[in-house]
C-alpha cells in the first residue's frame, strides 16, 4: 500500500473518530473493506491509527446513502450502522450470516431488521434485472461481485433508484 498524495478525510459515517488517508492498494493488497468486507485495491482509505480500511468508492456510495428504503423491510427505512461491541453480534435478514461488533449494516431502528451493505446492492440489482426482464430484455452477461464492480456503487445505486428498485433518502 503506498501514499496516494496527501489527501485525507476527517469525520466521515464511516470511521468519525478518526482521519483517514488516501492509499493506492496493490492488486496483492491483503486489506479488507469495512463497507462490503471484499479485499480493497486501487484507491481506498485507511486510518493508520487503527488499520480501517475502506474502498474510495465505498466511501462516497454508501455515505451518500446512509439512509435507505428496502423491498424486503418495507415497513421501515434502514440507516447505516456501526455495530457497537455492547450490543454484540448481528444476522443479516438476507444472507442470514452473522456480523461482529464492529461491522456496518443497514439497521432498522424500530424493529433491529438488519442487512449487509453488499446484501442491498445483490437485492436491488437481482430485482432491477428481473423488471428488464419483464419488460422484453435479457441479459448477454452476468457479471459477479468483485473488487472492480464495488466501484460502480454510486451509478448502481442512482440507477436503481431510477428504476424504483430502491429510494435513497
Amino acid at each position: 500500500m503506498a501514499a496516494a498524495g496527501s489527501s485525507t478525510v476527517q469525520g466521515t459515517h464511516f470511521h468519525p473518530q478518526h482521519t483517514l488517508t488516501a492509499y493506492h492498494y496493490s492488486e496483492a493488497s491483503t486489506y479488507h473493506c469495512a463497507a462490503c468486507e471484499l479485499v480493497v485495491t486501487g484507491v481506498g482509505y485507511s486510518c493508520d491509527g487503527c488499520g480501517f480500511d475502506i474502498h474510495g468508492e465505498c466511501l462516497r456510495a454508501f455515505e451518500a446513502a446512509g439512509r435507505i428504503s428496502f423491498s424486503l423491510h418495507p415497513a421501515h427505512a434502514l440507516t447505516l450502522t456501526c455495530l457497537a461491541a455492547a450490543g454484540g453480534g448481528h444476522c443479516c435478514g438476507v444472507c442470514e450470516r452473522a456480523s461482529p461488533a464492529g461491522d456496518y449494516m443497514y439497521i432498522c431502528e424500530p424493529c433491529g431488521y438488519g442487512v449487509h451493505p453488499m446484501c442491498v446492492v445483490k437485492v436491488v440489482s437481482q430485482q432491477a434485472s428481473q423488471q428488464r426482464r419483464g419488460r422484453g430484455r435479457r441479459a448477454m452477461h452476468t457479471v459477479g461481485y468483485t473488487a472492480h464492480t464495488v466501484h460502480r456503487l454510486v451509478d448502481l445505486v442512482i440507477t436503481l433508484a431510477q428504476v424504483g428498485a430502491c429510494t435513497i433518502m
